[in-house]
């Protein structure tokens, strides 16, 4: 008994032996692939070892899964991104009819207050000839009262027999008779006038007060069309809160989709030995390269001259997150670099005017990272340019007032202006690294046009005041485009 456990441990020892030289000792799960990529990547970077082969082996195949899972992903948010972009377009129709109906009730408003002022207007001419007959009425009064006061005294048919019998003759009596005939035809004419005069006195008061019946309910009328149309402006705020919220939306999807398959475009060693190319040569016309650059507040190079603030951050005058400032001017009006920097982003492709769900709505846009005036480092974003207005491309060395597009109208854009966010990046030091530190981060992990910050869907987080100025963050662009 004992011999034969012996030899039933002893094969149970061999296998065990074998399955341990066989097989790979603990297969590496994919969480440890994923939490320590740089180690990995580092350690099957070129040909692999012997001691690495398996390893690396798994590696390649856990990438391989992960790119398959984002392009899945990449497919899922193409999805929901043009579901998004069917609602902004939905949207944008109630937009239309609201502003129809608003200004359906304030011309109907207009109209009725025109009515009102015409009526006004005839009501002032019936009082006027009211009170005319008024004083016509007290005139014939005092007629008929004179007549019959007259009358009572010669009425007797005693005393008409004897004005008649005191003719001279046959002739006489005629006269007598017509004369009186006369007398009572006029006093008859009197008092119909009279009578003629109450009536249309009664006509015209009735008119006054119907007139007056028409501007009390006009007034009421337009009341009720206001209060239409301050229901419609609140609908037509909730369906813009709601574009905003949804272009939020696309601009996380596309910071989500950049940063994650992307991202893979450029090494870290692409990026540390990055080498600045020179400054360009002056413009033409340009004396000695000079450009004015009229800082705002010493900060920066302001990017629109004369152009007027409609917008502030870090919220709409409507309410909602605003994330920029809002430079409106006209079609066409250059757009300068706001410092001596680089250009990270330059997308284009979008209509000047008509393309609301273009680039997430951001429409043309332009990522750049400069020095400021003040020794810091930023990066700057500036969208709905001019379509084809772009005069430099990502990778492009710019100076501190050199024209680098025009204003347009393109994305989400209801007039023309540029909206320009302004991002904290850093200091000019050797510890942050400064110019090439600051392209370096972007490079290695940011990769969007909002410095992997996302838009107006994270409300105000991204605030150096909620950040503890934390790079890379957003500060008030206010100081650096005025």
């Amino acid at each position: 008994m004992r011999h034969r456990f012996q030899s039933t441990f002893k094969l149970l020892l061999v296998t065990v032996l074998f399955l341990a030289v066989t097989s790979p000792i603990g297969a590496i799960s994919d969480a440890e692939f994923a939490s320590n990529e740089a180690y990995y990547n580092e350690l099957c970077r070129g040909v692999s070892t012997a001691d690495t082969v398996e390893t690396c082996k798994a590696y390649r195949e856990y990438l391989n899964r992960k790119i398959a899972d984002q392009s899945a992903e990449k497919e899922d948010l193409a999805a929901q991104r043009k579901s998004i972009e069917s609602d902004l377009a939905n949207n944008l129709n109630l937009i239309d009819e609201y502003v129809a109906k608003i200004k359906s009730f304030e011309d109907e408003a207009a109209n009725l207050q025109a009515q009102i002022d015409a009526k006004e207007i005839e009501i002032e001419r019936l009082e006027g000839l009211v009170a005319e007959r008024m004083e016509s009425i007290k005139v014939l009064e005092e007629d008929v009262k004179t007549y019959m006061v007259n009358s009572q005294s010669t009425m007797r048919v005693n005393g008409y027999i004897e004005f008649i019998m005191g003719a001279r003759d046959f002739a006489d009596i005629i006269r007598r008779i017509d004369g009186m005939n006369a007398i009572k035809r006029y006093n008859e004419t009197v008092i119909s006038d009279l009578r003629t005069e109450r009536e249309k006195l009664v006509e015209d008061q009735n008119l006054v007060a119907a007139e007056k019946f028409d501007i009390e309910n006009a007034k009421v009328e337009i009341e009720a069309q206001g209060e239409k149309a301050k229901l419609y402006e609140a609908g037509l705020q909730t369906i813009y809160s709601e574009l905003k919220e949804q272009q939020g939306l696309l601009d996380v999807a596309d910071a989500k989709i950049e940063a994650e398959i992307s991202a893979n475009v450029l090494s870290p060693q692409d990026i540390v030995d990055f080498t600045p190319p020179p400054d360009p040569e002056p413009e033409p016309g340009e004396e000695g390269g000079e450009t004015p650059t009229n800082p705002g507040n010493g900060v920066t190079s302001i990017p629109v001259f004369g152009a007027r603030l409609t917008e502030t951050v870090w919220d709409y005058t409507w309410g909602g997150t605003h994330l920029g400032s809002d430079m409106a001017t006209g079609i066409g009006t250059p757009i300068h670099a706001m410092g001596d920097g680089i250009v990270v982003v330059a997308t284009g492709g979008c209509s000047t005017n008509g393309s609301f769900n273009c680039n997430g709505g951001l429409g043309n846009h332009m990522a750049t990272i400069y020095v400021g005036g003040d020794g810091n480092i930023y990066g700057s974003l500036i969208m709905h340019m001019a379509q084809d207005s772009f005069t430099v491309g990502a990778g492009s060395r710019i100076r501190p007032g050199q024209q680098v597009g025009q204003v347009g109208n393109s994305g989400a854009s209801y007039g023309a202006h540029a909206h320009v966010e302004v991002f904290y990046l850093g200091k000019n030091n050797t510890t942050d690294g400064g110019l090439p530190g600051a392209l370096e981060r972007w490079n290695s992990s940011q990769r969007t046009a909002q410095f992997g910050l996302g838009g107006s869907s994270g409300g105000k987080s991204s605030l150096c005041s909620n950040k503890g100025d934390a790079i890379p963050c957003r500060v008030n662009p206010e100081s650096h485009v005025h």
